[in-house]
């Protein structure tokens, strides 16, 4: 595997990666864009898969530049929440395509007890315009607009 370092030194860095058993997208996982028509999700930006941990589902929802820690702040919390950025909803897992890489991604959790909260993730790659060629958001706004 490739490992990107992300500015920490391997002493501090955790033990395992998030989903460390799953060869198919799970939450918790980060997406890297390689071609997009969105400014506020351009090429070479990351996103996070959201949802629940070790729930295994055909499409999910995408947050990318993800401002605080979508781990929450135990190693207990269930859910991958996500703000900031921009959200992509209901992404296909075929549009998600795996690579060898992991990374050390590092965020500050919410208020009230602000902390640092770092994870090894899984590294997908997505192309942006595939997904709006294919009209994925269009039809969810229009679904979900009335």
């Amino acid at each position: 595997m490739q490992a990107t370092n992300n500015n920490t030194t391997f002493s501090d860095t955790p033990a395992c990666v998030l989903n460390d058993v799953y060869d198919v997208p799970m939450p918790g996982d980060f997406v890297e864009v390689i071609d997009s028509f969105d400014s506020q999700a351009p090429a070479g930006c990351f996103g996070v898969i959201l949802g629940f941990k070790n729930n295994s589902k055909d499409e999910y929802d995408i947050c990318f530049n993800p401002t605080r820690a979508p781990w929450g702040g135990k190693f207990t919390d269930a859910q991958i929440t996500a703000a900031g950025g921009s959200t992509y909803p209901m992404v296909p897992t075929e549009l998600l395509k795996a690579t060898s890489t992991v990374m050390v991604k590092e965020f500050l959790t919410k208020t009230p007890y602000i902390h640092p909260v770092k994870n090894v993730v899984k590294v997908w790659t997505i192309n942006l315009c595939d997904y709006d060629r294919a009209g994925i958001r269009s039809s969810y706004i229009q679904r979900y607009a009335h």
